[in-house]
């Protein structure tokens, strides 16, 4: 085999293997994805051996005709350094994409944790425009059509001729009939080509969106205790942040509530950051759900001006939300109010002390209200609305409790 269709040979499809695994990769036109280990390539179909490379830039002829391929030292060894370099930037790159996902871990006594996510969004559009096409239409035109229109034989005729071939004598008593000639202008149509716009929609990619968010959070921690363990996971997805909490503390469950204030900056191009700040108070599960362990019970008489509600034991008033409605039955007048915080008043109920009783002045809070004829009343007790709990999944009742009654001297 002459070396030229050697040469010609190689460039054609080949099995790679690693000479001491079955693991087959392609090759084609030097373009190779491999380790520059002792390398065996083989023909397409054959998996005869054609050349065995070394690192060592050492090659072995192991051809089945014995003919020498050094030719080929200085055309393959470039080409494996070259894409093997290019692999391993390609992949460093990808390696330093920013992700959109961030965690990280609350211990009992962290005042402050910053975490930065960002996202990217590709734009696609779709644009008109009118390019310059070949078009096809159909042009009449004319053309000159003649028939001959043969009559009846002629009943005599004279002189000598030849009829139907020219080769064929005429028989005795043959007469050809006669003929007349009669031409048409008629109407065909042909394809013509020509230059015409045409409008075509494409879709087109813009610039990426490109979404940031900066987040901090201040943590005050109400329990007191340094073994606390929880996993905060923050997700951007585009312009929507969440923020959850998976609590793994040992002991007393822990409860994270948080008041957050968030902007946006717009200005840059292309450009959307969230600039998010979270006030995280941990507080024990417990403290946060007793008001809402039994459902809210309202008196029918005021005692002493005032209206009595009982709830769940209360531990602290600083996050609770009281909502209070009074409908007169007769006249239908509507009155609500809300109370906050410090604004609730309570005691412990005397029968039972993980039962405490919210006081309520109803002269005052309601006014000039028609007792003689009745007033309905609608109450309902839960969470702050300016919070937010961000291990939810966590609770074991709703943070909310409701009741109604009728009130009458």
């Amino acid at each position: 085999m002459s070396e030229q269709r050697l040469r010609a040979k190689f460039h054609k499809r080949l099995y790679i293997r690693k000479s001491y695994r079955e693991t087959f990769w392609h090759y084609v036109n030097s373009n190779l994805l491999l380790k520059l280990n002792s390398l065996t390539f083989y023909e397409n179909f054959s998996k005869r051996p054609v050349v065995h490379l070394n690192v060592n830039d050492k090659f072995l002829i192991m051809s089945p005709t014995g003919i020498n391929l050094s030719f080929l030292r200085g055309r393959c060894m470039k080409p494996l350094l070259l894409i093997s370099f290019l692999t391993l930037v390609t992949l460093t790159a990808e390696a330093n994409h920013s992700t959109n996902t961030e965690t990280f871990t609350y211990r009992g006594g962290d005042t402050f944790e910053n975490v930065r996510l960002s996202d990217i969004k590709e734009v696609w559009v779709n644009q008109t425009r009118t390019i310059q096409s070949t078009c096809t239409r159909q042009e009449p035109y004319q053309v000159r059509v003649c028939r001959t229109n043969y009559g009846p034989r002629p009943s005599h005729h004279s002189g000598r001729h030849y009829s139907g071939h020219p080769n064929r004598r005429r028989r005795p008593g043959h007469r050809p009939p006669s003929s007349r000639q009669t031409c048409r202008m008629e109407t065909r149509y042909r394809t013509v080509s020509y230059s015409c716009p045409r409008t075509e929609t494409v879709r087109v990619r813009k610039p990426d969106m490109r979404f940031h968010a900066d987040v901090n959070f201040d943590f005050v921690d109400h329990t007191y205790n340094s073994f606390a363990r929880s996993n905060f996971s923050l997700t951007l997805n585009q312009k929507s942040l969440r923020v959850s909490v998976r609590d793994h503390s040992n002991g007393t469950p822990l409860l994270f509530l948080a008041r957050s204030k968030r902007r946006v900056d717009n200005s840059r191009r292309n450009v959307y950051e969230i600039l998010a700040n979270y006030k995280v108070d941990v507080f024990e599960q417990q403290t946060i759900e007793s008001p809402f362990t039994m459902p809210m019970k309202v008196k029918p008489r005021l005692k002493h001006g005032l209206l009595r509600l009982k709830v769940g034991e209360i531990l602290s008033t600083k996050n609770l939300e009281l909502v209070v409605e009074a409908k007169e039955s007769q006249w239908g007048d509507k009155r609500r109010i809300v109370l906050t915080g410090n604004q609730i008043s309570h005691r412990p109920s005397h029968r039972s002390p993980y039962i405490s009783v919210i006081e309520i002045d109803f002269q005052r809070y309601f006014p000039n209200m028609d007792l003689y004829n009745g007033v309905e009343v609608k109450a309902e007790l839960k969470l702050s609305s300016k919070l937010e709990v961000l291990n939810s999944g966590s609770l074991r009742t709703p943070l909310k409790s409701s009741g109604e009654g009728f009130l009458r001297y």
